[in-house]
């Protein structure tokens, strides 16, 4: 909890674990891997504004969405974490992108 939250701030979670199953660690890490994952669709929406795509092909749709996240992926292992200023660099210099690749040996 942050401390300008406060101590009494209260928020209701809905599980279908039974009660004997939903200790306190397990609820807490279930809330924050569903945050973690909430986190990651929102930072792809907001680079590469996903909701607003519309592909009419399902698997087009999946095969784009894998391109995303392997990027993304790609640029934190290069120690890239400003993905805007990363877009910015790669189109300026095309030949930085392709170094990337290079670097994590993803040519092979």
């Amino acid at each position: 909890m942050l401390p300008a939250q406060g101590p009494n701030i209260i928020r209701h979670f809905i599980t279908s674990l039974d009660r004997a199953d939903a200790d306190p660690k397990r609820l807490a890490n279930a809330i924050r891997g569903h945050w973690g994952c909430e986190t990651q669709h929102w930072r792809r929406d907001v680079l590469w504004r996903e909701d607003k795509c519309l592909l009419k092909s399902p698997n087009a749709a999946c095969a784009l969405a894998l391109l995303r996240v392997g990027l993304q992926a790609l640029l934190i292992g290069v120690g890239r974490s400003s993905l805007p200023s990363v877009f910015e660099d790669a189109s300026a210099d095309p030949a930085l992108a392709l170094s990337w690749l290079k670097e994590r040996n993803l040519h092979t």
